[in-house]
């Protein structure tokens, strides 16, 4: 069994990555939203419509690619500090992407704990112990060296920002994209 939680995240960047794991995780929970931008209910929140073509690309690039994390995990060099994989959940009608981390593999499914608060579903929260099998991931990420490694939602969320909001997002996150 593989187990790597090294590196934990300062309170500023848990905040800035929780910012991105709602913006990555929040599924349409009442019909197409198509928001790209923080509402003021919800400052922390953007939804984004469940049929996003181009998330679905970041998603099948993360799934293409799952080998990759798999092999750092099993065996992480000393520059790679955190290793975390999304997974889609669901709570009744309710269904919201969350990160897991603090990961072990045993060659069929994850075991880790929800790294994020979930904003909409009521039957996990943070810190809850999960499975995931490896076909049920929509992204995985690895910081090695202080540089994002995989996060295809990330980088497409990151995109999709402001200049301003790019900006606050690469000074709150405490890694590096490329």
């Amino acid at each position: 069994m593989t187990s790597v939680a090294r590196w934990r995240p300062s309170a500023i960047a848990f905040r800035a990555m929780s910012l991105v794991w709602l913006v990555l995780g929040c599924a349409a929970t009442g019909g197409p939203l198509q928001t790209a931008a923080p509402q003021p209910s919800e400052p922390d929140v953007v939804r984004l419509a469940e049929n996003d073509y181009e998330m679905r690309i970041a998603e099948a690039k993360a799934q293409r690619s799952i080998g990759r994390f798999i092999e750092a995990l099993s065996s992480p060099a000393p520059t790679q500090t955190y290793f975390a994989v999304k997974t889609l959940l669901r709570d009744g009608e309710r269904a919201e992407h969350v990160w897991v981390s603090r990961l072990s593999y045993d060659g069929v499914q994850f075991q880790g704990t929800v790294a994020n608060v979930p904003f909409a579903l009521t039957t996990v929260t943070h810190g809850d112990a999960i499975t995931v099998a490896p076909g049920e991931i929509t992204d995985w990420m690895v910081i090695d060296n202080r540089m994002l490694v995989g996060g295809y939602t990330i980088r497409l969320a990151r995109d999709r920002m402001s200049a301003e909001q790019r900006a606050d997002f690469d000074r709150r996150v405490g890694f590096a994209i490329d």
